[in-house]
């Protein structure tokens, strides 16, 4: 069977016995993040490799993504190697002997200060978003990381 499609069989297959929210947060690592990867290298379940799974772990943090994501993402590559490890389909897991990256610190939340503020209420003036934001600083809203 083909790794991807082992992955989106097995996501299936755990809806039953998760938490709609955490299916929902699955599926989009999954579709958004895993599954094209993998798709597109044709691999075999049997043939996954450590080797392979660095691959991946190395291009998505030449992408941007924090290591923390890529943390994040590796432990449902895992789980589903697991999980073929359990149905007899490879020995081991390979996704157990590759290098991660250091995990960063969260050091807390930024917070717009007020020339921000006063800077997005002036862009979003008559426009569409302008209630939306207008609500979300009401009610609090963080700085993005850009």
């Amino acid at each position: 069977m083909v790794y991807a499609d082992f992955m989106e069989h097995l996501l299936e297959t755990m809806k039953i016995s998760i938490s709609p929210v955490t299916y929902d947060g699955y599926s989009y690592m999954f579709k958004a993040h895993i599954v094209p990867y993998f798709k597109a290298k044709k691999l075999k379940v049997k043939d996954v490799t450590p080797y392979n799974i660095q691959e991946y772990v190395n291009y998505k943090l030449s992408l941007g993504l924090s290591p923390n994501t890529v943390h994040r993402q590796m432990a449902n590559i895992s789980k589903c190697l697991n999980s073929a490890v359990k149905q007899n389909i490879i020995a081991f897991n390979p996704a157990k002997r590759i290098e991660m990256p250091k995990k960063e610190r969260f050091t807390g939340a930024k917070f717009y200060n007020e020339k921000q503020i006063e800077q997005l209420l002036e862009c979003s003036k008559g426009g569409p978003l302008e209630i939306a934001l207008l609500l979300t600083l009401f009610y609090g809203i963080r700085q993005l990381a850009i």
